[in-house]
């Protein structure tokens, strides 16, 4: 099967570098590419990737990484920023981590054991463990 990735419009050698760190990994798949900020959403509910890979620019992450995971729990952002040379993933389990070296062995690391905590995640049965809104600040 693989791990389905959308990639966000980005800066042409960003672009390069990811897109050859991605193609060179039988498992990953590229399933839309170059994708406008203001299509993210729409093209995210089509194509139903695992991962959203973003450039961002430095500072906190940009309203629409917390925007896809409220419309898409199950995702995974990845928001590189300073042309690539930081990177922090995203997700709602919750839990993130920051890359020390946005390598690509360290890309491919973490979208991987991304995609496997939320499939193992998603195969755990809770009792009665309620609905938990996790995009609330607490008060």
């Amino acid at each position: 099967m693989g791990i389905e990735i959308l990639l966000g419009a980005m800066p042409r050698m960003l672009h390069e570098v990811v897109s050859e760190v991605f193609n060179a990994e039988g498992d990953l798949h590229v399933v839309a590419d170059g994708v406008d900020e203001s299509r993210l959403l729409e093209r995210v509910d089509r194509d139903q990737p695992d991962v959203v890979v973003l450039a961002v620019p430095p500072g906190p992450p940009p309203a629409v990484c917390g925007e896809l995971l409220r419309r898409f729990p199950t995702l995974t952002v990845l928001a590189l920023e300073n042309r690539g040379q930081l990177g922090s993933f995203y997700m709602l389990r919750p839990m993130r981590f920051r890359l020390t070296d946005v390598s690509g062995r360290q890309m491919v690391s973490g979208i991987r054991s991304a995609v496997a905590s939320r499939d193992i995640a998603s195969s755990m049965h809770y009792a009665d463990a309620g609905s938990v809104d996790m995009t609330r600040r607490a008060e």
